[in-house]
């Protein structure tokens, strides 16, 4: 799955509520023998305050639970909240019953839903009976009810025997019940038959999209998705490109093997590019990337991944060897001199695979680079020494003291955070 792909809650099942508890806008206050008529603002804001944000991901607590239990009023507000983001892992008894509860009156509260299918093999093996094995399957769920959905994610292992019949039916169970013009993003990592993604033409208003590669006849129709700005299609580069050509995008990811494009790329209003760049010759490399300034201008946001492990350039593991650092620099540098031809980059990330270690390569990297805004950079290290393992550092400019290095654990994190600045300012 994507690097990008979200953390989720675990989302707990709501049940019915007793209907012969007192009403919400007919409480006693304080003993009074008066009902006195709160405002129902008050208990909407004070039920928000308990899907609190914690690092990313929302955090409900248990006492939502106690609310929707309470009343049917309350319930109402209480599953707006909880079952704003679904989570569902089909073949699993918990997924069920959140289906049961869906289908009779939260449907119409979902607008962010995320289909997962690891199997039935590897959901029973938890042993946890939330998690054991149920033959319910996605494509059941109330879409049609579904009319606040803003998001959409499917995710289905590629390897599991009858997966594609699964997601064949969800495909087209969405493009008969889906609410037309409600997605603002949709994520598929399964590599499903083009024609599974036909019900994207009923969702005009999409902004966000992440597949493996559309239906040509799709891609060649100016009135599909007008509203696009941001790609992902990492089996369809030439298609990404015709979108980039026909499509005000502001962002986009390429996975290229060769440095050779037909056409510059009408990449003017792009703020964030992401490049994987399966090719090994670094003069290429570098080639492309001098290309990409010139038609790429306003880039604010870059992110770069280069070869695997096994065609990457090979270092000493003695960081004292002068002429492997040379090596080093001949490809180091050069590239991270060129970010300055990008007036308003921002932030810049880096994976790579080498037997350098992290000092040497951070030292270069604050001598080497000029770029005049960049604000924080990150290179993701992959070490092909037996001995040393894989880094994270983030170089953060720190004022006029230069650069600070930071070593970082997750660095999605990192990339969701400045994507989200250089799109939203």
């Amino acid at each position: 799955m994507d690097s990008n792909t979200s953390v989720h809650v675990e989302l707990p099942v709501t049940v019915d509520a007793k209907p012969d508890l007192l009403p919400v806008d007919h409480l006693n206050i304080t003993g009074s023998s008066k009902n006195i008529r709160l405002p129902w603002e008050l208990f909407t804001d004070l039920l928000e305050r308990f899907a609190t944000p914690v690092g990313g991901t929302q955090h409900l607590d248990p006492a939502l639970l106690v609310f929707a239990q309470t009343c049917r009023v309350l319930q109402s507000e209480a599953e707006r909240i909880i079952y704003r983001k679904v989570t569902i892992q089909t073949r699993t008894s918990k997924a069920a019953k959140i289906n049961d509860v869906l289908q009779k009156r939260a449907a119409k509260y979902v607008e962010c839903l995320y289909i997962v299918d690891s199997g039935p093999g590897v959901n029973a093996r938890g042993g946890n009976a939330a998690n054991a094995f149920s033959p319910f399957f996605a494509y059941k769920l109330p879409f049609a009810r579904m009319t606040r959905i803003r998001t959409l994610d499917v995710f289905f292992i590629d390897d599991i025997p009858g997966h594609e019949r699964e997601t064949s039916r969800i495909f087209k169970k969405l493009n008969t019940d889906l609410p037309v013009d409600t997605l603002d993003e949709f994520r598929t990592f399964t590599s499903s038959p083009p024609r599974d993604l036909q019900f994207l033409r009923r969702q005009s208003l999409l902004r966000h999209l992440y597949a493996a590669r559309l239906p040509d006849e799709l891609v060649n129709d100016p009135s599909f998705l007008p509203r696009l700005d941001n790609l992902e299609l990492p089996k369809g580069p030439e298609q990404a490109i015709k979108f980039l050509e026909t499509r005000p995008l502001r962002g986009l990811y390429l996975s290229l093997h060769s440095s050779r494009i037909k056409s510059p790329l009408r990449g003017s209003l792009l703020r964030s590019l992401e490049l994987n760049l399966n090719f090994t010759s670094h003069a290429d490399r570098l080639s492309f990337l001098i290309l990409r300034t010139e038609d790429c201008p306003n880039l604010r946001y870059l992110s770069l991944f280069l070869a695997s492990k096994e065609s990457s350039i090979f270092l000493s593991d003695d960081p004292d060897d002068d002429e492997d650092d040379d090596e080093n620099i001949e490809w180091f540098s050069p590239l991270i001199k060129v970010l300055e031809s990008w007036s308003k980059l921002e932030a810049f990330f880096l994976e790579f695979s080498t037997y350098s270690r992290s000092g040497p390569l951070a030292l270069m990297f604050k001598e080497s680079c000029r770029a005049p805004r960049l604000k924080s950079a990150v290179l993701s290290i992959q070490s092909m020494s037996l001995t040393d393992q894989d880094e994270v550092i983030e170089l953060r400019r720190d004022g006029d003291a230069g650069w600070k290095v930071i070593k970082i654990l997750e660095p999605s994190d990192w990339k969701d955070e400045w994507k989200s600045i250089v799109w939203d300012e």
